[in-house]
């Protein structure tokens, strides 16, 4: 239920359950997707290509219009509600070289996997496209609430990269893992210093308060600009307990933490998988799938659940995917 209280001078909305949707401090999503790439390997050296994306998302309420929407508090005059958001996104096609080796083996046969691996890719990126802004929203309340409109404000900053303003840049990634009788440890480190080099326009936009329309006027254009891409570092282990496959992971991604653990069943051809995570939002998540092998040819199900939507409400998502085995 919504409930509103008007009076003369006071206006309070309780939004009931909407009212979760609007954060306390900071909502902050963001991702960095390496893949699917397309390449060959000879022996431990891989080349390919690679797209590279990455976003990220920082939305925040001033005190006046958290405590406004979130707490049902009263608008009072003479008082600034806003709301700010901060984007970034761009895309990038990369070319990779690659090596993966063991540093130690550990046990006496050929076909003992037990020892110390470790990899490393390089990437030369060029850019594809990108934008940022720096936005906020807002307005500012009169001596009294209801003498006279309220005048909506809206003011961002803004940069951005078409696919001719894209320049090049480059990058690392760093990986190991410990094998032992059947426990596999591992750590990596993806886009370690990579960047990439644009010209971009930088400009204001902002709202008219004639017009009510939203101008554009730019500052600067063809400006020597250099974007980074956040560094994610992932933790994670696997063991096979009999036919039961467990793993598990910490991803310190952009904006946020994530865990997951799962387990994988194979029961001749047909597997059976399911697990649980911790989203970006701190809510627990759960997931369940299944796989069949024709040969060297498999299919796989899965279905998951999710937060990523204005009310947080969970949602399911069905996933496929088809595997090569060799």
């Amino acid at each position: 239920d919504i409930t509103i209280s008007i009076s003369q001078s006071s206006l309070a909305v309780d939004l009931g359950e909407v009212k979760k949707i609007f954060p306390a401090d900071h909502t902050r999503i963001g991702a960095v997707i390496n893949g699917p790439s397309l390449g060959f390997g000879i022996r431990p050296f891989f080349v390919g290509v690679i797209p590279v994306v990455q976003y990220d998302n920082d939305i925040s309420l001033n005190a006046a219009l958290h405590g406004a929407l979130a707490d049902g508090q009263a608008f009072v005059a003479n008082t600034e509600y806003a709301m700010f958001d901060k984007a970034r996104a761009q895309v990038a096609l990369g070319a990779q070289l690659g090596c993966a080796l063991p540093l130690m083996r550990g046990g006496d046969q050929p076909t003992d996997r037990d020892g110390l691996y470790a990899g490393t890719r390089i990437k030369l990126l060029r850019g594809i496209a990108y934008g940022d802004a720096d936005n906020k929203l807002g307005f500012i309340t009169g001596d009294t609430l209801f003498a006279n409109p309220v005048d909506i404000n809206y003011v961002g900053y803004t940069r951005r990269a078409s696919p001719s303003d894209g320049g090049f840049g480059a990058g690392l990634d760093l990986g190991a893992v410990w094998v032992s009788h059947g426990l596999e440890l591992g750590l990596g480190i993806n886009d370690i210093a990579t960047q990439i080099g644009w010209k971009v326009r930088e400009s204001v936009i902002s709202s008219d308060t004639l017009s009510g329309a939203y101008v554009e006027q730019v500052l600067r254009d063809h400006v020597p600009f250099t974007s980074r891409i956040p560094t994610v570092v992932t933790a994670n282990a696997a063991y096979q307990l009999g036919p039961v496959l467990v793993a598990g992971d910490i991803v310190n991604g952009v904006n946020n933490t994530q865990g997951h653990v799962g387990a994988e069943l194979w029961t001749g051809s047909v597997a059976v998988r399911g697990g649980i995570s911790v989203d970006a939002t701190r809510e627990i998540q759960g997931a369940c799938g299944t796989g069949f092998r024709f040969g060297r040819f498999g299919v796989d199900l899965a279905l998951s659940s999710h937060s990523r939507n204005l009310s947080r409400e969970r949602a399911l998502e069905l996933g496929a995917g088809l595997t090569f085995y060799r």
